[in-house]
């Protein structure tokens, strides 16, 4: 069995630049199903009813302080931020196959770190996400816009038949 499609490297952008050699790790948000526990009348055990989703959250690190990555939290509503992860994957073949991961949102931590002297400056950013897209190859694989309530996932709109019942 030939493995396919191996993450070989990622960047990162914000506002129009590189961290190219600055990223340390990107962790991309988990997409969970919310469920709730229902066991009605006449049920002989209960089954998960799905409520939409659980929160997008995502972090990644960087081997920098930043002037611009550090300015990008802010307390207000409004400030979201956006950044674009970009990920080069390998087949077995040799062939290169671009990934492109946008996130847009708030930024709710600015972790530093410990500092010491001749030690490695690491910045941990954290975020909340009202949208999120994950393209591979020039193709969409999964789009969520939280506030326009759409979940893309290969092409289909998971939820355009409930935005239709209510007049969205």
């Amino acid at each position: 069995m030939a493995l396919r499609r191996v993450l070989k490297n990622v960047n990162l952008f914000f506002a129009g630049n590189s961290f190219a050699g600055e990223v340390v790790e990107v962790n991309l948000p988990k997409l969970k199903v919310k469920t709730e526990e229902f066991r009605g009348g006449g049920m002989d055990a209960p089954v998960d009813i799905t409520q939409g989703m659980e929160k997008l959250t995502t972090d990644f690190s960087v081997k920098e302080f930043s002037p611009l990555l550090l300015g990008s939290a802010s307390p207000r509503e409004g400030a979201d931020q956006s950044f674009i992860m970009r990920g080069a994957l390998e087949d077995w073949d040799g062939t290169v196959s671009p990934m492109v991961v946008i996130m847009r949102g708030k930024v709710t931590e600015m972790d530093r770190g410990s500092m010491k002297p001749g030690g490695e400056a690491q910045v941990k950013i954290s975020m909340t996400l009202d949208y999120y897209s994950e393209e591979i190859g020039g193709e969409m694989v999964t789009e969520v816009d939280v506030m326009n309530m759409t979940y893309l996932t290969n092409g289909k709109d998971a939820l355009a038949d409930i935005r239709s019942a209510l007049g969205m």
